[in-house]
Parts: structure tokens; sequence; C-alpha cells
């Protein structure tokens, strides 16, 4: 049978191109086929070897321009910390003047309103004589309970003995002789039931009450301290 090309004239002369071609490649011999592999292969070393270097310069001058950018940003993070530093300082010291302020501005109120509280009291005021008042930091050991749930689920109440610092008002005074010293009781009673003068403090206690032993005349030396609320408690 006769075979019969139906291809255009130039398309005949490129597949005729391409078949002389390819029997070429085929007619190689086996050394100069390992010869162009090889150089195959060398060329796409040498493009990746250029590709990674290209990206490890790339990375090299980031972590240049970084380290630059922290370099300038140090004096700043020194000069930071030492705002910090300093703030510390100031609150401290601010801490201070507040106490001082607080106390000065206790003092003048309640040394008022003890002597109105005494002025509305006869008895009192005529037989306790006020020799004092300071403020002082007094340590107490309070009751603290806590719920807690177990791993059962079950709830327990645990009640636990906390120390506690408090603000506390010293009144210092003195009963003449033959004055009882159930006027200090007395004294005492009036001071809680003093809505205006108490609503600052949450108890009061006697310190003591002894022999004015400084006093010449005699009488009783007694000391009263006032625990006042914490900052912000209610009234």
């Amino acid at each position: 049978m006769r075979r019969i090309n139906l291809l255009p004239t130039a398309q005949r002369r490129e597949s005729a191109r391409l078949t002389d071609r390819v029997r070429v490649l085929t007619q190689l011999p086996p050394k100069t086929w390992t010869i162009v592999i090889a150089v195959v292969v060398a060329l796409i070393t040498i493009l990746m070897a250029v590709s990674v270097g290209s990206a490890k310069a790339s990375v090299e001058r980031n972590l240049r321009t970084s380290q630059a950018q922290l370099d300038s940003l140090r004096p700043v993070v020194t000069e930071v910390e030492g705002l910090r530093r300093l703030k510390s300082i100031l609150d401290a010291k601010m801490e201070v003047v507040d106490r001082l302020v607080i106390g000065r501005m206790s003092w003048a109120r309640k040394l008022y309103e003890i002597a109105a509280l005494m002025s509305r009291n006869e008895d009192i005021a005529r037989n306790v004589w006020l020799t004092g008042l300071g403020l002082s930091d007094r340590r107490e050991m309070e009751d603290r309970t806590e719920v807690k749930t177990g791993s059962d689920g079950k709830t327990t109440t645990v009640t636990t003995r906390v120390p506690v610092t408090y603000r506390a008002l010293e009144v210092e005074g003195v009963l003449p002789v033959k004055v009882s010293t159930g006027m200090v009781s007395d004294m005492m009673k009036a001071m809680k039931e003093d809505q205006q003068f108490f609503k600052d403090f949450t108890k009061v206690e006697l310190d003591y009450i002894q022999d004015a032993a400084q006093r010449s005349e005699g009488g009783k030396a007694f000391k009263l301290s006032l625990f006042m609320k914490p900052p912000g408690a209610g009234g």
C-alpha cells in the first residue's frame, strides 16, 4: 500500500527536520549522553546555588537591618527602664506623703471631734483629762474564713488566723484621784455611740489603766486605741 502525506509542504519539511534531529539524538553514543546529563545537572546545581546564595544574602541584609534598628532603640529602652525606676521611687515617696497628710487631717479632725464628744458629756468632761494623742500601726490576728471545694464536689469551710495591720488613733489620759476607773468604760461607750466620731473606726480597745506614777497628785493613767477602717471601707 502506498502512503500519502496529506500535510502541507511547509509542515512536512518541519516534521522531517524534527525527525532527523530525533534520529541524530538517538544515534549518540552513551558517553555523549553521560556528558550531556552531567552538563544539565551542573547547570541545575549552579542555578540552585545562585538562588540559595541570593536568598542567604537577603536574609543577612534583613538581619543587619534589624540589628541596626535594635541598636538604635537600645538608648530608648535604657531611658524607659530609668523612668520606671524613678517612678517606683516617686510612688514610694508619694505614699509616705499621703500617709502624713492623712495622719495630719485625722489629728485635726479627730481632736475637734473628741473635744466635742467630751463637751456633750458633762461627767467625762469633768473627770477625764486627756494628755496625748498619737497614731501608730497595730498588728492584729484575725480569723479569715474560706470555702473550698474538694475533688468530690463537696465544700468545706476553713478558718485560719492571719495577721492584719491597722492604723490606730491612740488616746492617752488621766483620771484624778477618787474618780472611778469605770469612767474610762463610760468614755469608750460614748465614743462608740457617737456616730460622727466613730464612723472612721472599727473598734476601740483599752491598752492599759494603771497608777499615774509621774503625777505627784496620783490618779490613774490610761490609753485607748481606736482602730481605723482600711482606706476605701464604707462607713
